[in-house]
């Protein structure tokens, strides 16, 4: 959530106060003084989102979400994800999906489980199961979809991420991921 409040913090001031001011003021100062590998309640994300939603028009929401994976992979906690990955298995797309799902497990405790689906050639799915309800939520989804969209910025890759399947009663999502080479 560091990670994120720093976001919202970079966007041009007007917007930085205006979703600050739709945030809970009890969730700012904990994130502020929080350092980026900090667990929080999945709820709280969802009302950042929303704030932002709110604010954003479509496409500075997918700029910022993808900027925030961007970031991320230069936190301590991802960079050395990341490095150990690259360094293991080199800058392949698949094996950076196939770490997704651990990634999800780093970000959300008691959030659900992603499995990763298909991976052949330049495409697949990500399931999520056992989704917390907060988190199936159309902005939350679209957040999320830009931020695994981000993991294509990183590798310099054009990519697409759309959500195929969504069951709120079942708790499970499905995306379509397909990529350049």
């Amino acid at each position: 959530m560091r990670v994120f409040l720093d976001a919202i913090d970079s966007l041009p001031r007007a917007d930085a106060l205006a979703i600050r001011s739709a945030i809970p003021p009890e969730h700012l100062d904990p994130i502020a003084k929080s350092t980026s590998a900090e667990w929080v309640p999945a709820t709280w994300n969802v009302e950042w989102v929303h704030a932002v939603a709110r604010h954003l028009e479509a496409e500075r929401f997918a700029q910022l979400f993808r900027a925030m994976t961007r970031r991320d992979f230069e936190t301590s906690v991802y960079k050395n994800f990341v490095a150990g990955a690259v360094r293991l298995f080199g800058a392949n797309v698949g094996i950076l999906i196939k770490r997704i799902p651990a990634g999800f497990s780093l970000m959300w405790r008691d959030a659900g489980d992603v499995e990763v689906h298909g991976l052949r050639g330049p495409t697949c799915e990500l399931t999520m199961t056992r989704v917390a309800p907060e988190l199936v939520d159309p902005h939350w989804l679209d957040s999320f979809r830009f931020g695994v969209s981000g993991i294509f910025d990183v590798l310099e890759r054009s990519a697409s991420v759309v959500v195929r399947d969504m069951d709120a009663d079942a708790r499970t999502v499905t995306f379509t991921l397909s990529w350049s080479h």
